[in-house]
């Protein structure tokens, strides 16, 4: 990609001078963002239905990525898809599904990696 614009390849990186490209957010056809956030949920989130209810909303939202446990008693999440869902995801864990109690949602993004065509429940 020796281009000075942004592309349609989920791959977006824009030329800094040289041959110095910098990753950018990733654009699709329409010239939706494409965004990327790792999301740790704690409080009462695991046996309760967490991971599932997470899913399921995901897919609604059209998003790839996944949920799992992990040790410490906390859900990890992964989403990646046009912004808007991702951040609508979001605040849906704020709260999460009716047996849960959300006690702390962290957030960062990460860099879209656009191999992904389903949102996954991991173990």
């Amino acid at each position: 990609m020796r281009s000075d614009t942004w592309s349609k390849h989920s791959d977006i990186r824009r030329k800094h001078g040289g041959d110095r490209w910098e990753t950018q957010a990733a654009y699709i056809g329409d010239m939706t963002t494409v965004t990327r956030v790792h999301v740790v949920v704690a409080g009462t989130v695991q046996g309760v239905g967490f991971r599932w209810w997470t899913a399921r909303k995901a897919d609604g939202l059209e998003l790839a990525g996944y949920a799992r446990n992990l040790f410490d008693g906390t859900v990890e999440v992964e989403a990646e898809g046009p912004s808007a869902a991702v951040d609508a995801l979001v605040e849906l864990l704020r709260t999460g599904p009716p047996a849960a109690t959300v006690t702390e949602v962290s957030t960062r993004p990460v860099v879209p990696h656009g191999d992904a065509e389903r949102f996954d429940i991991l173990r």
